[in-house]
């Protein structure tokens, strides 16, 4: 069996060649601070309006400054995602936080708009202090709700973070995640779709105000120069910012390439008896696209007889390299053991089924069939 290639262990992001990686880096790159203001004005270009940008050394880093901007004192509430990551969850924890997990929907992982929406109800019922932040992550890069989900948080007066670390090049109608909220942070970290080892951005919109009809609502110039002392020790290494130059530039040909390929998984997964394919249902009033940087199927563990890790190994043994996703239940996890009695139902039942399919932007058509018929052939043999 022929080894496995470096293209395809790297499927999941963008990959340019050596050579135009190392045309965007200077012989002063360890000084030249232009390269991070150039990443920062491409991303800017990206998102397609005028956000404030800090790039910085971790999403860690992004989110506990997002976390810091809306100044919450020691043991206040933040509404969390039942699936999200766990290094995450210990930034919110780091900083005294407690989070509430709200159930996320079966078909994109994300938080549920509907049931948010019961927590807060409940909780003005009971008299209890509403949390003032809610963390909405856009799993697998499938988009969340944003729609109602920010006319939930305006309705009660709070402040939406965007988490866009598996988002960047998602849309919904036009709009890209990470300019719903107020505040938003990605990820570019191993494993992304545009990467350089531990990096991220922290992004804010000028008007606090989620809606255009709410009066204008701006944060004072001592929060915006208190963030940007705290972030003044944690920057993007120029180094860094060479490296994803060119991963940007060829972010929107790569994700045209994944949806190519997300169109067959689905077309042909669905069919499969046990695994279902997640991403928005066809028949919604409005145009979800996500970046696909990952293709998640469930696997029905009731109906099929054979798990992920199962179903991994057969497609590495084809060449092949799926991954388990670094996202979790995150009832499951020790530290939330106090936390984990809010949680039951898809983030329990489904996290533990979850994997990426191979996903490689070079991967071509023939190459992607090749998958389905590896699965196709996995059910007929476990379930004949």
């Amino acid at each position: 069996m022929p080894p496995i290639s470096t293209e395809q262990l790297n499927y999941q992001g963008v990959y340019p060649s050596q050579e135009a990686i190392k045309a965007q880096i200077p012989d002063d790159f360890l000084t030249d601070s232009g390269l991070c203001t150039g990443f920062e004005q491409a991303l800017r270009r990206l998102l397609g309006v005028e956000r404030t940008i800090h790039l910085t050394s971790s999403p860690q880093v992004a989110l506990t400054a997002a976390l810091r901007m809306l100044q919450l004192r020691e043991g206040e509430s933040v509404f969390v995602p039942a699936y999200w990551r766990k290094e995450y969850i210990h930034s919110l924890l780091a900083m005294r936080l407690r989070p509430i997990f709200v159930e996320v929907t079966s078909f994109n992982m994300a938080m549920d708009p509907l049931l948010l929406g019961k927590h807060l109800e409940r909780m003005t019922d009971a008299g209890t202090p509403l949390p003032r932040a809610i963390i909405v992550a856009h799993a697998h890069g499938i988009p969340a709700n944003m729609e109602l989900l920010c006319s939930v948080a305006q309705r009660y007066n709070m402040t939406i973070i965007e988490d866009c670390s598996q988002a960047l090049g998602s849309y919904i109608d036009e709009r890209a995640c990470g300019t719903w909220g107020q505040l938003s942070f990605f990820s570019f970290s191993t494993g992304e779709i545009i990467q350089a080892g531990t990096a991220g951005a922290l992004s804010w919109a000028e008007n606090r105000s989620l809606s255009i009809d709410a009066p204008y609502h701006s944060w004072s110039a001592q929060e915006k120069l208190a963030i940007e002392a705290w972030l003044r020790p944690y920057p993007l290494a120029p180094l860094q910012a060479a490296i994803l130059l060119p991963q940007l530039a060829q972010l929107k040909e790569a994700v045209d390439k994944k949806r190519l390929m997300a169109k067959l998984y689905r077309k042909y997964l669905t069919q499969a008896f046990g695994l279902r394919y997640l991403s928005w249902p066809e028949d919604t009033p409005h145009s979800y696209r996500p970046n696909y940087s990952s293709q998640p199927i469930h696997i029905e563990p009731t109906m099929l007889h054979f798990s992920r890790h199962e179903l991994g190994r057969t497609l590495q043994e084809e060449q092949f390299v799926p991954l388990l996703p670094p996202l979790e239940s995150l009832s499951e996890l020790p530290a939330l053991h106090a936390y984990s009695s809010v949680v039951s139902g898809v983030a329990q039942s489904m996290a533990p089924d979850l994997l990426y399919l191979p996903n490689d932007s070079t991967l071509t058509g023939a190459r992607t069939l090749e998958v389905v018929e590896v699965i196709r052939q996995l059910v007929y043999k476990y379930n004949s």
